[in-house]
């Protein structure tokens, strides 16, 4: 008779398992597509290339993948011989310092192989946790797997398995907020501490946090936080990473905010309003319009998010959108809003039952993507 009752919570937890077999097998898909485009690539263009490791890691080491290669090696205060006013000073520490600790421990190993796999290592735990967080939403298995599966063949994906920071990004943005959702207080703590100190945009990760609080406990709970002053650690944790990168930069050069500093001087960034930004980003060029265009795309999809209520996700990824929107230099802006994760959640779940409208996404993420890593290789700017 207490069968069925029993049998309840069982498939409940089945409904949110991890299919591991098939999101690895994802990850390997994706980036041997990206290895045999960029290898075709090298080969018609008369660069010696082999289909081993070494053309692998050469492949997957391009633009800033120097500068935090020159972190892990040399430190921080290296400036550019070519580019003056530019230090590494812009790099916030956390990766580069991972890659040091595998270096460490495979004495020997190329530098960039261990950073490869660190970081394609993090895309498989980071797209666990989506089809997780998707699930956690109340979405279907399919919108679960096809929101891997979108982030897993995006454009400029070789990113995901190089010594740049979006894996690991990715992987604490996510662990953050699902942490929260989870009400694992002290986790998430720990993975936006973390996240503030993997790059700069890290710290508006304490939007999500006030949100997200506010809708969990209640406005009564959340403005008289000392009653239960637990939920709140994430709160105050969430800046930590910055703090401590901001001090160790001061103590370092006698400017805590070094990495504002160089990338005004180095690259020439300061901030505008974004609206006013996007004819000057539309007439800079081809490279500055791939940009634009491919953050507006995540930008609308992130306009979804309104239809099914994730508010504290919006919010996150439109102060997100404000910043990098605003900065008057447009380089890589596809490449910082395609972490944002909950986009493309929303995305799959916009075409569940739009079978057609599905084939057609991945039909031009194919294209668009193929295009990307036959420029990477190439070292054209469009993949800065």
């Amino acid at each position: 008779m207490n069968e069925p009752a029993a049998s309840a919570p069982v498939a409940a937890v089945g409904a949110f398992r991890t299919p591991w077999l098939k999101i690895i097998a994802v990850v390997l898909a994706s980036r041997l597509l990206l290895f045999f485009v960029g290898l075709f690539t090298l080969y018609s263009h008369g660069v010696e290339a082999h289909l081993d490791w070494a053309t692998w890691t050469d492949l997957s080491c391009r633009w800033d993948c120097g500068w935090y290669s020159g972190i892990v090696e040399n430190g921080y205060g290296v400036a550019s011989t070519e580019q003056p006013g530019a230090t590494n000073w812009a790099f916030y520490p956390l990766m580069p310092l991972l890659v040091a600790g595998l270096k460490a421990v495979f004495v020997g190993a190329d530098l960039r192989l261990l950073a490869s796999g660190l970081s394609t290592g993090l895309l498989v735990l980071a797209l666990a946790m989506i089809h997780r967080y998707a699930r956690e939403l109340g979405n279907s298995e399919r919108v679960a797997a096809t929101s891997v599966l979108i982030v897993a063949f995006l454009p400029h994906g070789i990113v995901f398995s190089s010594l740049y920071t979006e894996s690991l990004f990715l992987f604490l943005l996510v662990g953050t907020m699902l942490s929260l959702r989870l009400q694992h207080y002290l986790l998430a703590g720990l993975c936006a501490a973390l996240l503030s100190a993997t790059r700069s945009n890290g710290i508006f990760i304490i939007v999500f946090i006030l949100i997200q609080l506010w809708l969990q406990l209640g406005s009564a709970a959340f403005l008289r936080p000392w009653r239960n002053p637990y939920p709140f650690v994430a709160l105050l944790m969430a800046p930590l990473g910055a703090f401590a990168y901001w001090t160790y930069a001061y103590y370092q050069t006698g400017d805590a905010f070094a990495m504002a500093t160089t990338v005004r001087h180095g690259w020439g960034w300061s901030w505008e309003w974004p609206l006013g930004n996007f004819s000057l980003f539309w007439k800079t060029g081809t490279d500055a319009r791939f940009w634009l265009l491919g953050s507006m795309f995540t930008g609308l999809c992130s306009l979804l998010m309104l239809r099914y209520r994730w508010y504290a996700e919006f919010a996150f990824c439109l102060v997100v959108f404000f910043l990098i929107w605003g900065g008057t230099v447009p380089n890589s802006l596809w490449r910082y809003s395609m972490v944002l994760f909950p986009a493309w959640i929303a995305l799959a779940r916009l075409l569940e039952s739009r079978e057609s409208m599905r084939m057609a996404l991945f039909a031009a993420i194919g294209l668009v993507g193929g295009f990307v890593m036959h420029a990477w290789a190439l070292q054209l700017k469009v993949t800065i």
